[in-house]
């Protein structure tokens, strides 16, 4: 890995990319700027991808100004973090059962490791009863 390059996600801003991390005043760079919500709540990399190329953010953050934030729409995952553009799908759920959008699931926390995806969730819906918690 190279200590030059980080990552940064913001409630209200997305992910963010340097190349410069060591740098006095490193230059950011959005790279989720045209994703459906900037709203980051947790961003994880795939330890067992040697070249760092794979994250899973989940989306769904509220910032602490009037709790504002971006769509909970599910989570993203790119396995090209380090391209000049990464792609990014969007894990929604839309064929499934419960569709992370139509629900207002809101994601908090994810790991990732190979094909194993695991995130914390809860919806917005239920009044913060206990009973839909977990995905």
């Amino acid at each position: 890995t190279d200590k030059n390059i980080c990552f940064a996600g913001a409630a209200n801003g997305g992910v963010w990319r340097t190349t410069s991390c060591s740098a006095t005043v490193p230059n950011w760079e959005p790279i989720s700027d045209f994703e459906q919500s900037l709203s980051i709540s947790d961003m994880k990399f795939d330890k067992s991808d040697s070249t760092s190329n794979t994250i899973l953010v989940s989306l769904g953050a509220r910032s602490s100004f009037s709790r504002m934030g971006g769509e909970a729409f599910g989570l993203l995952y790119t396995q090209n973090a380090l391209a000049a553009t990464p792609t990014w799908t969007l894990l929604d759920n839309a064929a499934g059962g419960i569709n992370f959008i139509s629900n207002t699931i809101s994601f908090r926390s994810v790991y990732v490791r190979g094909a194993l995806m695991l995130a914390v969730a809860h919806s917005t819906l239920d009044n913060n009863s206990c009973t839909n918690l977990g995905v």
